[in-house]
């Protein structure tokens, strides 16, 4: 959870204050040797008054819950590695959870509740979308690939 304190009753909450409450979460104290990937925000308080959409109202503290997706420093050094041996660059790296919905779920699905699951070969990716946002994302240790001899 981060909050804002603002100057004025008066004023109206705008889009730069909400961005600027979400790119706060990205100085978020973390492990060494991780980062943040994502600040996917899940809900805004204004005033304690929960659950609303807070561009456009007045209040003096802006609040917001947020899931918040880390990855291992090293492994992402080492995709950026890999990927400029060959010629190309990284412009943001993306949880696989994302374009995996992206490409399988409607929009309804995800506003009434929605588990997807996508087995990959070691991994299986597990990502839960309610009220339309995503809520919790998990990597499994367990996929499709046998392992039998």
């Amino acid at each position: 959870m981060g909050y804002v304190n603002r100057d004025s009753y008066e004023d109206e909450i705008k889009a730069e204050e909400v961005e600027k409450l979400i790119q706060d979460m990205y100085r978020t104290p973390i492990e060494v040797g991780e980062q943040i990937i994502h600040v996917h925000p899940q809900s805004y308080i204004v005033d304690n008054e929960c659950g609303v959409q807070p561009i456009g109202m007045f209040g003096k503290r802006l609040e917001g819950n947020f899931h918040i997706v880390i990855g291992q420093t090293t492994a992402i050094n080492n995709i950026n590695k890999c990927i400029q041996r060959v010629g190309l660059r990284i412009v943001d790296l993306i949880l696989n959870h994302l374009p995996s919905s992206y490409a399988v779920l409607s929009e309804d699905e995800k506003e009434v509740g929605v588990a997807l699951l996508d087995i990959g070969g070691g991994t299986s990716d597990l990502a839960i979308y309610y009220d339309g946002i995503i809520r919790h994302t998990a990597v499994i240790p367990f996929g499709g690939k046998c392992h039998y001899k």
